[in-house]
């Protein structure tokens, strides 16, 4: 187990530097988040995205179109952010998260990366601690322990998106 927890502490995560700065076709996307999201893939033989889901992600408009068959550096941003948020939350919950974010996007992805590197930094701490000795009793405990409070912090996060207003409409 101890393995395993080191490998996902060890994730770098993707920085906004690395994400290119030059507009990208589908193809180009679909390789670059293939091979930085792949350490969150249960599957060796998972996609990580394919080319039908991020046309259903513009089709719902939870991310812009393309100009000209091209993808900015922000709409890969947002197609990172939809990745990781998307085993969490709805579709529409996150079209609501981005909704509310528009007018600072740009300042986004940045604190959706010190978030992320805030838990990991919390997690890392939590599993020095007590690694779970490899018993898989243990290890059966720390996974309840993480799926709770996984489940918990994901209603209260709906309940949370639920409260808020998105264009003058309260969602009920």
């Amino acid at each position: 187990m101890k393995e395993k927890i080191e490998e996902f502490m060890n994730a770098p995560g993707i920085a906004p530097e690395t994400i290119p700065d030059i507009d990208l076709y589908m193809d180009q996307i679909l390789v670059f988040l293939d091979e930085k999201l792949k350490v969150y893939e249960r599957g060796e033989n998972e996609k990580v995205m394919t080319k039908t889901m991020v046309n259903n992600y513009v089709k719902a408009k939870v991310i812009k179109r393309p100009h000209r068959k091209k993808y900015s550096k922000g709409q890969v941003e947002h197609l990172i952010m939809l990745y990781r948020l998307k085993s969490v939350l709805s579709l529409k919950d996150i079209q609501k998260i981005f909704g509310l974010m528009e007018n600072q996007f740009e300042s986004v992805y940045g604190l959706f990366r010190e978030i992320e590197k805030k838990h990991l930094e919390s997690l890392s701490r939590r599993y020095e601690k007590k690694p779970g000795e490899g018993r898989p009793d243990q290890t059966a405990i720390e996974i309840i322990e993480l799926a709770v409070e996984a489940d918990l912090k994901k209603r209260l996060a709906e309940k949370l998106l639920d409260g808020l207003e998105v264009d003058g409409i309260r969602r009920k």
